[in-house]
């Protein structure tokens, strides 16, 4: 996804904000709360991180866990000084990063800390849509990258079913444009991937194997009834979202030339 001169970009679309639990609607731990009665009122609750607060300030986080076996809730308290902090403006992929290495990040409004994010709020609709447009981006990318340099019959023999009799239909009809129009993500990676030259640069296997990974991902992107945190981790969608960056950016740069190396 390129970033157009003035510096917007549609991955700025989605922010932390969207997917900030509100503090007002929170469930605090007192600083003087016993660690058992906070631990189990969460967990009833399940709830895996909360915030908390002493004389009613916010000082910080505690991960639910680390409350069963504490003395106090200070000995396990993160403090608002080694917390994570963002702007509610900022980028999806920032909070991805953030919560990565942190695992709790705090949102930032006009008036100070006005919420949180956890990883349980990562199923949320802006990050699936964060994830949704960048593997539309790769899919554009890919469609013109494929279209320049591998020839239409190549290309119409990956279209198979279905599909293939929708396309005669529009050839028949002379309302077809390309048959690059009727393949998946998968189909147009496998042949970009067969025309590109194996250690080309930037093609190199880096690269490549984090385009499959975008490839199995995507119809867990596409499809709402499949959560994005199943059977993964915050790290693990950082780490995806990063290599759908990464494979954007040499995508764009490709295709800005005549043909595949």
């Amino acid at each position: 996804m390129r970033v157009s001169n003035d510096g917007a970009s549609l991955l700025r679309v989605f922010a932390a904000r969207q997917i900030a639990t509100a503090i007002s609607e929170a469930e605090f731990v007192d600083h003087a709360e016993a660690p058992v009665v906070a631990h189990e009122r969460l967990t009833t609750r399940r709830f895996d991180q909360a915030p908390v607060t002493q004389d009613g300030r916010l000082v910080g986080w505690v991960s639910t866990s680390t409350l069963k076996a504490a003395n106090n809730v200070k000995s396990v308290l993160r403090p608002l000084s080694r917390s994570a902090l963002v702007s509610g403006q900022s980028p999806i992929s920032q909070v991805l990063e953030l919560l990565a290495k942190d695992g709790f990040v705090f949102v930032v409004g006009e008036g100070g800390i006005d919420g949180f994010v956890t990883p349980s709020d990562l199923d949320r609709h802006a990050v699936r849509s964060h994830f949704y447009l960048l593997v539309a981006g790769i899919e554009l990318l890919l469609a013109e990258a494929v279209r320049t340099a591998v020839h239409p019959d190549v290309v119409l023999a990956r279209v198979h079913g279905d599909v293939r009799a929708r396309w005669e239909a529009a050839y028949a009809a002379n309302s077809e444009t390309s048959p690059v129009e009727y393949l998946y993500l998968q189909d147009l990676a496998e042949l970009f991937l067969s025309h590109s030259a194996e250690g080309a640069s930037p093609w190199g296997k880096g690269l490549r194997d984090k385009l499959t990974a975008i490839c199995q991902f995507r119809p867990t992107v596409m499809h709402p009834a499949r959560p994005l945190m199943s059977g993964r981790n915050a790290s693990q969608l950082a780490t995806l979202s990063r290599a759908a960056e990464e494979v954007s950016t040499a995508l764009a740069t490709l295709t800005s030339v005549s043909s595949i190396p």
